[in-house]
């Protein structure tokens, strides 16, 4: 999608409707985020906060669901905050998962599903300490949302006693 492509898009997501179908991921994709970015990431980052699948499946079902407003965006660590689909794409294009997994395609499937209005799974924020948070998974989505003016609902995972 070109920058004026989707600034016309923008304008049109605001003249007419905003989006909100954000849904909790089920059990199958909170355990592939498991697997992929906590195993992989977030452990070696704040340690083993969840020893085990089912311990991370239960902090994300008793995680809280909230609006993340720009502002409170700008307090989340480990974010992209790309401003359009050309640096996105610059970043995404260098992650190890380009191109099997992340590529043209599944970009243009995030724009497509929000203006569709399918359903888009909650990006994971983890808490690992009081007040401090980072994304764990969704930074894609979450920028996307965003350059589209749409504020996102995200699961904030407690990762500390």
């Amino acid at each position: 999608m070109t920058n004026n492509a989707l600034k016309q898009y923008i304008r049109m997501l605001i003249e007419n409707e905003s989006f909100d179908n954000w849904v909790m991921p089920d059990d199958k994709a909170i355990e592939l985020e498991y697997n992929v970015e906590y195993k992989h990431h977030t452990r070696y980052s704040f340690g083993d906060i969840f020893p085990t699948v089912e311990d991370f499946k239960e902090a994300v079902h008793s995680g809280k669901q909230v609006k993340l407003t720009k502002e409170m965006d700008r307090s989340v660590g480990n974010r992209s905050r790309t401003s359009d689909m050309e640096d996105l794409r610059d970043l995404v294009s260098s992650y190890r998962s380009w191109p099997k997994y992340r590529n043209d395609e599944t970009l243009q499937a995030i724009v497509d599903g929000f203006k569709s209005g399918s359903a888009m799974k909650m990006p994971f924020i983890l808490e690992y300490e009081p007040g401090r948070q980072q994304v764990m998974s969704g930074n894609t989505r979450l920028d996307i949302a965003y350059m589209l003016g749409i504020t996102p609902t995200v699961i904030v995972i407690r990762g500390y006693k």
